[in-house]
Order: structure tokens, then sequence, then C-alpha cells
């Protein structure tokens, strides 16, 4: 991140903001809030309430700890979640010939306004110009007050995997394999509830060598599942929870992480945590069509595509539990209440 302490990060991003002022780009330094802000702000000369791209200026230092690199990569798909495309240029970089790296910005810049189409969602609109001055800082703040309790961007928790004991396939219906079976349930669902159904008989299920979840896993799976688990149904959806969670109450976003195993599809998100996505997005951007928002959810939370399937649940999930409460809809336009 860039630095407003004096530090050659912090010089260099003033001087990025100087060479593209010069060239006739609208530009805003550190927009945001104190966890997730973009160092320079690049306006879409088409539209001037939204941003075309957000310009980051990296110093070798920052990204030099294991922890740092991990901070870095969240908070960068936090930002690309929000609908912010992000460019990088290394104080090195520019140092070493500071034409260059404006040359290649001013290039990537050109592309986008010859490319991406005017009418396309924006990542975040811009403050009232005569507000910008006074309160720099205040682009995501907007919501902030509404919702409280949603946790910053920072904080957001990587989806964990649940590791399982390898079990034998030929014992896998025997009586005296129930236990084990009823214990390693409840294992995936304190890690990764609330969880579906779905996963967490292909957890059990993979784990004792079986490729397929069939009906006849299904019925067995059901049968051993502790009846003190507590449930939710969407449709013909179930998802199960942890006993430290109550779904009415229950605040949690998860995103994806490295492993490929932590993506899910839309269906396996409960409408639970899809609510609770959605009202961090309108904390952040302050409000936006269904559409954006949709698109939105889906990138925080690693959904491969905004289907229209996608837009139906995120949809109900804004008119289910706490969140209807929270969030208001007026003429296809979503934000937070007062």
């Amino acid at each position: 991140m860039c630095r407003l302490d004096g530090s050659p990060i912090a010089r260099s991003s003033s001087r990025v903001i100087s060479a593209l002022r010069e060239k006739g780009w609208t530009v805003h330094p550190q927009v945001g809030v104190s966890g997730y802000r973009v160092d320079i702000g690049v306006v879409d000369p088409r539209a001037p309430g939204r941003y075309l791209l957000g310009v980051e200026c990296d110093g070798a230092m920052y990204h030099s700890g294991a922890t740092a690199r991990d901070r870095d990569r969240l908070r960068q798909h936090v930002l690309e979640g929000l609908g912010w495309e992000l460019y990088r240029i290394w104080s090195t970089d520019w140092w070493l010939n500071p034409q260059e790296p404006i040359r290649k910005l001013v290039a990537r810049l050109e592309e986008l306004v010859a490319t991406v189409p005017a009418e396309d969602e924006p990542p975040v609109e811009l403050p009232e110009e005569e507000k910008y001055e006074e309160a720099p800082h205040a682009l995501y703040a907007r919501a902030g007050s509404v919702v409280e309790s949603i946790a910053p961007a920072t904080q957001l928790p990587e989806y964990e995997l649940t590791r399982l004991d390898r079990g034998n396939p030929h014992l896998f219906y025997e009586s005296r394999s129930m236990p084990t079976l009823a214990g390693q349930l409840l294992k995936v669902i304190e890690t990764e509830g609330p969880v579906s159904q779905a996963i967490v008989f292909k957890r059990v299920t993979w784990a004792w060598g079986l490729s397929r979840v069939g009906s006849r896993i299904e019925a067995h799976l059901i049968a051993v599942m502790p009846k003190q688990v507590t449930r939710t149904t969407d449709k013909d959806i179930t998802f199960y929870w942890p006993g430290h969670a109550n779904p009415s109450t229950w605040e949690g976003i998860r995103v994806p992480g490295g492993d490929p195993e932590t993506r899910r599809s839309i269906d396996e998100i409960s409408l639970e945590e899809l609510g609770n996505a959605a009202m961090y997005i309108l904390m952040q951007q302050g409000g936006t069509s269904q559409e954006g928002l949709v698109k939105a959810v889906c990138r925080l939370l690693g959904v491969a595509r905004a289907t229209a399937e996608a837009g139906i649940r995120i949809s109900r999930a804004l008119t289910h539990g706490r969140v209807q409460a929270t969030v208001a809809m007026e003429g296809g336009s979503i934000r937070l209440r007062n």
C-alpha cells in the first residue's frame, strides 16, 4: 500500500498522481476506508460518477513477510469482489525509470476506455465533489454506521476445509462404524457450518473411499446424523449449523482460499451467508442495482458465474431473516436502510 508518511512509496504515489493529472486523467488518492483503501482511484472519463481503475503503489518491504503477503492477497480479493480492477506499480520500477510505468498505466487506461462498455456496473460511486476535500476517506464509509456488526474486510476468514481420517469402504454400512460416521458428520458441520447437506455427505463419503453420494449412502448418512444438529432448509436444500451458531443472528462470511475445494456453488451457500455478504457489499458501496449486487456477492464469495439462479437465491436472501429489516429496495436500487 502507499503510505502518507513521507516514505519513498508515498512519494512515488504522489508522483504517479501528478503524472496522471498532467496527462488529463482525474484521480483521487486513498479511496475507501481505513482497512481497505485503493491507493489511487482513476475516474472513468465517460462517466465521472465512477472509477475506471484502482492503482496500487507497492514497495518490496511491504510484501516481504508471509503474513503481509496473506493480508495483501485477502485485501486484493475483497477489493476485486467489490468490483475494482486493480493495477500495480512497484516503487523499484518507478525509481529505475518512471516514464515506463506511467506509459504502461496510461496504455491500460486507454485500453479499458476502448474495450469496457460505459454502461457496465461501476465498482463504486464517487462522493460529491464538494465533500471530497473535507472527507477523502468517506467513499466506502457511508453505510458503516448502519451495519456495525459486519466484520471489516481485513477480518473476512477463508472457508476452512475439514480433514477426516480415512475409513474402510467395506465397513461403511456396518453398525460398528455408525459412531465414527456420526463423529465425522459433526466434525464437518463444526468446521464448515453452515454447510449444505451435499457438502457434508461428500466429505464423509470421500473419506471412506467412496466416489459418489448415491441414494443408499444419502439415506444411511441421514439416519446416522445426530438429531441435535440445527437444520435450516431453503427450497429442497438442507443446511447444517454448528453448535455455536444461531441462524437468526449469525453474521459470518467466508471467502475462498487457495484450495479449489473452498470455492462453493451458489446452492452450497446458505441464505444467511448470502444475505450477510450482500449487507457487507452495501456497507462498502452505499447502494447499487440488483444486478450489480448479485455480481459483487458472487465475486466476493468465489461463485464462478452470476447466473439467473444466483440472482434468484441472492434476491431471496435479501428478504430472509435479519437482512430483510436492514435492506431497502426502491426503483431497481438496493441500499441499506437509514
